[in-house]
């Protein structure tokens, strides 16, 4: 009775390690699953992002002196352009509460997958 009893416990922690190296192994595929996505999505953003912002930089100076020389005052344009957009970081500012559950919402269904 005896040995039946160690061969079962014997068994018992058989299985039990390998579901801790299978539990291990899992959860080291999943931190990398995790860590490349991350990446992924900060390059993305830092390569898209950085060349749109280049765009809008040179588009809010050709717009500005468009609407400078329209109106005869190539400062009234930039501070008309810089006004616009004022008036969207304020509109972001006051939507911020939203915008920050659409991209948590994004982000946790990204992640936990």
């Amino acid at each position: 009775m005896l040995e039946g009893f160690k061969e079962t416990s014997n068994d018992f922690l058989d299985r039990g390690e390998k579901y801790l190296d299978a539990s291990k192994r899992y959860f080291k595929l999943k931190i990398f699953q995790q860590v490349s996505l991350s990446v992924n999505i900060l390059s993305l953003i830092l390569l898209i992002g950085g060349s749109v912002f280049i765009g809008i930089i040179f588009m809010s100076v050709a717009l500005a002196i468009y609407i400078g020389n329209a109106l005869d005052s190539i400062p009234l344009g930039y501070i008309i352009v810089g006004a616009v957009f004022f008036i969207t970081a304020v509109v972001f500012f006051l939507l911020r509460k939203r915008i920050e559950d659409v991209v948590i919402s994004k982000v946790s269904d990204t992640f936990f997958d």
